[in-house]
């Protein structure tokens, strides 16, 4: 029997890697033996791991995917004639062939994983700087019919629409979501400029699977048309810190700008979720950076706390306390 080693080397948990299971129900579809191997690597440059070599001597064939960029060279296949590489992390041009695409996903590798990951739309109307979607998947089209992702095996589905209020048919699409009255939710962040009246409303009749409901917060000239956004939302999705906006961070802004961002949403009881560019990690200010995500991404201590109490009651380092107070002070 044919046997293929499929290697995630560092998937999320709780999201797990689409490809990987799209792989398994391939190749098992032909009656291959396959096996799983999850290396649990980190995303995260302050938690690089080791490089580790695979022998492959027992496998026909290796599929490895990576979706960090920093793990491209981490893992190396030994005795294995076939082997391929692929994921954002590796290249980014590299696709699945449309008949391994077109499977289903097998989640038995990936029990925990809660809740089925699915896309129905794929690319983006943008391109901005700091996101590669439309450099890998295009302008937006849509990618599955609501009818095909209703069959995802799990009570909720986690939408991964990069940008679904872009799409000329997303009232369509939101309407067939709400009768099918499946739970779900769009954890991608929606595109908060392209709110209206009538899709903010079709959002607020779904049956929304999450605690929050996330947009976005990335440049600070954005300010006077979220506010206006913000406002028409509300009208339909009530109740304080409901709204959670991704916040694009680098330390080419000043430190003001990101501060003033999320206090801008503290102030209306918006959550901020701090997104670190990769260089913030290698800035004379990395552990500022640290300090501030820690302090916004934690959302029971985002809202009881003030960023002063947050650092004392987290480091007992004296010197980064008073470094990190220092730049908060000076900047906000």
């Amino acid at each position: 029997m044919k046997s293929i080693l499929l290697v995630d080397v560092d998937s999320k948990e709780k999201i797990g890697n689409i490809a990987i299971r799209k792989l398994q129900t391939h190749f098992e579809k032909f009656g291959y033996d396959v096996e799983v191997l999850r290396l649990f690597y980190s995303g995260y440059p302050s938690k690089k791991h080791e490089p580790i070599t695979i022998d492959a001597r027992d496998y026909n064939e290796v599929w490895v995917s990576i979706i960090f960029t920093i793990n491209k060279d981490m893992v190396k296949v030994i005795n294995c004639d076939k082997v391929f590489f692929g994921g954002t992390g590796y290249d980014k041009t590299i696709k699945l062939p449309q008949e391994i695409d077109d499977c289903e996903q097998d989640y038995s590798a990936y029990q925990d994983v809660e809740d089925s990951c699915e896309f129905i739309t794929r690319g983006c109307v943008k391109d901005c700087y700091f996101c590669f979607v439309r450099q890998k998947e295009g302008y937006i089209y849509q990618y599955r019919t609501v009818e095909e992702v209703l069959e995802a095996p799990h009570k909720t589905i986690r939408l991964m629409d990069n940008n679904i209020l872009a799409h000329p048919e997303h009232m369509r699409i939101l309407q067939e979501l709400i009768e099918s009255n499946r739970p779900v939710y769009f954890d991608q962040g929606m595109d908060i400029q392209l709110i209206t009246e009538e899709n903010a409303e079709a959002i607020s009749k779904l049956n929304w699977a999450a605690s929050e409901y996330i947009f976005a917060f990335d440049n600070i000239n954005y300010e006077r048309i979220i506010e206006e956004k913000v406002e028409i939302v509300q009208r339909y999705i009530t109740g304080d810190w409901k709204l959670k906006f991704y916040v694009y961070v680098h330390p080419s802004m000043p430190l003001s700008d990101p501060l003033y961002r999320i206090h801008w949403l503290r102030d209306r009881k918006l959550l901020p979720y701090v997104m670190r560019d990769e260089a913030c990690y290698f800035d004379k200010n990395a552990n500022f950076y640290t300090d501030i995500t820690s302090w916004c991404n934690q959302v029971n201590i985002f809202k009881k706390m003030t960023f002063e109490d947050m650092l004392v009651k987290r480091s007992k380092n004296k010197r980064r306390i008073e470094k990190s107070t220092k730049l908060y002070r000076d900047n906000i």
